[in-house]
């Protein structure tokens, strides 16, 4: 199972960080390219560049943000 996160503000980033813990989460993206490079180094996931490139790559999506 392949699973997607996309935003990591204070609430996507705890969420992903439990889902990569478990061994659940595979791809992350944020639209501050930084913060997913740091998460990315700490939990050793794959960055997705866009939204569209997170969606085709996963199963299953979740979205850290509200707006």
């Amino acid at each position: 199972m392949k699973v997607g996160l996309i935003g990591l503000g204070v609430m996507g980033y705890r969420i992903a960080a439990n889902l990569r813990k478990v061994n659940l989460l595979n791809f992350v993206y944020n639209r501050t390219y930084s913060k997913a490079e740091e998460f990315s180094k700490i939990y050793d996931v794959n960055i997705s560049k866009s939204v569209e490139e997170l969606a085709k790559n996963s199963e299953y999506n979740i979205n850290g943000f509200i707006r």
